[in-house]
């Protein structure tokens, strides 16, 4: 099978496969995570990292500007990539989604960032559902862009 006709339960066993590594502090290559993702947006390696979206890619070098505004509502003092935020129901986890960004501003306020291109189908159905629950366990708002 191609790289952008994964069948589900091949898009699970490499997610797993990856979520397991992660927690175990294992590096990923990048090799492992390039190539067109489910929806066909293309990658792009920004200062060594791999985005899987050009949106993604271009929203991170907006924030490396941002960590240079003079204005300090809009500075940026840190931000974060791939914010893991596990899901538990009656202390059974459910699922660990990982958020695009955490920013954090020179004046303190935090926002939560998910990229979004492609905002129709099954998958965007999926992400809206496990915002909802991120939101609700975490007490946080995810804005999308």
């Amino acid at each position: 099978m191609g790289k952008n006709s994964w069948t589900p339960k091949e898009l699970k066993k490499v997610a797993k496969r990856l979520e397991v590594r992660e927690a175990n502090g294992d590096p990923i290559d990048l090799e492992e995570r390039q190539g067109k993702n489910k929806l066909g947006a293309e990658p792009i390696v920004i200062d060594g990292i791999w985005f899987p979206s050009t949106k993604e890619g271009n929203y991170y070098s907006t924030l490396q500007m941002l960590k240079k505004c003079p204005d300090l509502s809009q500075r940026v003092s840190k931000f974060e990539l791939q914010v893991p935020y596990k899901v538990s129901v009656n202390n059974i986890h459910c699922f660990t989604y990982y958020l695009d960004f955490r920013v954090t501003y020179a004046n303190g306020r935090v926002e939560h960032i998910d990229t979004k291109g492609h905002k129709a189908g099954c998958t965007y159905n999926l992400f809206r559902l496990k915002k909802k629950c991120v939101e609700a366990q975490y007490g946080i708002t995810i804005k999308e862009i």
